[in-house]
């Protein structure tokens, strides 16, 4: 905010202020390349920095961390209910609703802060509270490139035992699917 209200300078109230005599141009050397407009920021390779977009709910128990894409159209307590049968469906006790993550933090993207690293960095963070559980995803970044997932999620969250395509809230409309994700579950975490 306050590069931003850098160039505002309020006139006091009540005080007739001349008119301004066209000035001089006066070269100033610019930081940033010519082309470079305000509203887009380039990185060296001249591309646009990535924009991440996820809305990401964690649930705990005692040896697993479920990370799942949370819809904002399917009720919240629909998916709440099914993360913790999925996880008691597997054995485990004492589940907990951790947290939500919500990216970009800003809704101007042009304020610092909602780079991809940054996204990154903030999942390692939260990967402190995990411990040595294993981690399960469900519909996780699913519209990225799997080598712009693994530099995400595999650097911030190391390898998780269940990578599942779909959210908690296409469980809950797909039979199929949580079939499937029975399948994966089975296999690297018992149950």
């Amino acid at each position: 905010i306050q590069a931003l209200m850098a160039d505002y300078t309020p006139e006091p109230a009540g005080v007739t202020v001349p008119e301004k005599v066209p000035e001089t141009p006066v070269a100033v050397e610019s930081k940033a390349p010519a082309d470079e407009s305000p509203e887009k920021t380039v990185d060296a390779a001249g591309e646009l920095p990535r924009q991440i977009h996820a809305h990401l709910g964690f649930w705990f128990s005692e040896q697993l961390v479920l990370i799942s894409g949370v819809s904002d159209e399917a009720s919240t307590r629909l998916q709440d209910t099914l993360a913790k049968n999925i996880l008691a469906a597997v054995g485990e006790t004492r589940i907990e609703k951790g947290r939500e993550l919500r990216w970009p933090v800003f809704g101007n993207l042009r304020v610092p802060g909602n780079s991809a690293d940054c996204f990154r960095d903030t999942l390692h963070f939260l990967a402190n509270d995990f411990g040595a559980r294993k981690v399960v995803l469900l519909g996780v970044l699913t519209n990225d490139s799997p080598s712009e997932r693994a530099v995400l999620l595999d650097d911030a969250l190391g390898d998780a035992a269940v990578d599942f395509s779909h959210t908690l809230a296409e469980l809950a409309a797909v039979p199929a699917y949580k079939r499937e994700l029975w399948q994966q579950l089975k296999s690297a975490v018992g149950g």
